[in-house]
């Protein structure tokens, strides 16, 4: 077999760690890939084998963890009443809880103390995080929106969510005055739908969050609001993809912050507006 058709083969039978480093070999070797039909190149193979290692044993450890906490919020949601001294029980009352996991294969624990704790403990301050770490997949929870009842869901004045893609139909949570979305990849019409749907909104903090889009050619993200009926008084925004924000209509804007990222703010009706942050970017 010609030596050239052989090294051919050697080279579609490499990880790209391997192919790339032939080019020091010779220049023989090096014209090499210009003849090649199909190249792969994945970062991924430029690790050493001990960290693919380490990725499964971290994943085996978030199993195994998260079988442990998915454990003790059973037996915590078990022992949610008290004994009142006369073999009564009294109700538990909760006002705030901050809840924070690992993507869970199995979120029946989870759902369940939310649904708990907002349905029957009264909780009007709740956070939901999904942790992970960057070598994991993309976290896929939903928020239980279906669990909660419509009483509850009105009782809810402050939500922080983070880390999950699809965001549960905010505008039937009618006393939410205070949101926070952190980590989270959605359409740009998603941003901008939460203040113009949730008028009694007073505070938005969006941090991290991605403008999610279909379309390949590299464009401008931009968020426009136009709201004249919200009564939103504050607005922040720290490193999100966004590029350009233009609010059109905010009456009752009063401060504004944006870091982390390169912006370009336009502002339209905003009489009120006396406090803007801005560490990179310009207005126009």
């Amino acid at each position: 077999m010609h030596k050239t058709k052989i090294k051919d083969r050697l080279l579609h039978g490499l990880d790209t760690r391997s192919a790339l480093a032939t080019a020091i070999l010779a220049k023989r070797w090096a014209r090499l890939p210009r003849q090649l039909r199909a190249i792969d190149f994945r970062v991924t193979d430029m690790f050493p084998p001990a960290y693919h290692e380490s990725v499964d044993l971290l994943e085996n450890h978030m199993r195994r963890t998260m079988a442990s906490y998915n454990d003790a919020l059973d037996s915590f949601i078990e022992a949610e009443a008290n004994e009142d001294g006369n073999g009564g029980y009294i109700p538990r009352r909760l006002e705030r809880l901050r809840l924070e996991f690992f993507d869970p294969d199995e979120p029946f624990s989870v759902d369940r103390l939310i649904a708990k704790a907002v349905t029957n403990w009264g909780v009007e301050d709740l956070e939901v995080r999904v942790k992970r770490p960057s070598s994991a997949r993309r976290a896929a929870y939903l928020f239980p929106h279906e669990l909660l009842n419509d009483e509850s869901v009105q009782r809810i004045c402050s939500l922080t969510l983070g880390g999950f893609d699809l965001l549960p139909p905010l505008h039937e949570y009618g006393g939410l005055t205070a949101l926070v979305l952190q980590d989270i990849s959605q359409p740009m019409p998603a941003y901008t739908g939460v203040v113009s749907m949730c008028p009694q909104l007073q505070s938005v903090h969006l941090r991290r969050c991605r403008a999610k889009t279909h379309i390949t050619i590299p464009r401008p993200r931009v968020m426009e609001v136009d709201a004249p009926a919200s009564g939103l008084r504050e607005l922040v925004v720290h490193s999100c993809s966004f590029s350009v924000i233009r609010l059109l209509s905010l009456p009752a804007l009063e401060r504004m912050e944006c870091s982390g990222s390169f912006l370009i703010l336009a502002f339209g009706n905003v009489p009120r507006l006396a406090h803007v942050n801005l560490d990179v970017g310009f207005f126009i």
